[in-house]
């Protein structure tokens, strides 16, 4: 499924509205380079790391390894790693967490749906 940029401008825009960081902003630290990776507490399927890859790159940032969506997870498994300055780190860390919480938990329960029914009738 492919996810137009308009909503991604859209999520942007609503946990950004003014287009900065003020946290690195107010802290001085902004321009500071950084690494970020994401990881899974919990068995998932992954779903939404094209999504954030794009985020990222709006806000100068450089995804280093990213599993694709569709791969299973086990508790612990990083999926997701990011350089850049620690602004655009700082602003695309919680969009990107809202889209894996919600896309991955949405992909997961539709597998153990899937699975199940497969239980009953394998065809």
């Amino acid at each position: 499924m492919y996810i137009p940029d308009s909503y991604l401008d859209e999520l942007i825009a609503s946990d950004i509205p003014g287009g900065i960081d003020l946290t690195t902003h107010v802290l001085g630290v902004g321009a500071q380079p950084g690494r970020m990776e994401y990881y899974t507490r919990d068995a998932a399927l992954l779903c939404g790391t094209e999504e954030a890859a794009r985020i990222f790159g709006r806000f100068g940032c450089t995804v280093v390894e990213a599993l694709p969506s569709g791969s299973m997870l086990a508790p612990g498994d990083v999926f997701m790693a990011v350089e850049g300055p620690a602004a655009g780190l700082h602003m695309g860390w919680k969009i990107c967490l809202n889209i894996f919480e919600y896309y991955c938990a949405l992909a997961t329960k539709a597998k153990q749906m899937v699975d199940a029914v497969h239980a009953v009738n394998p065809l």
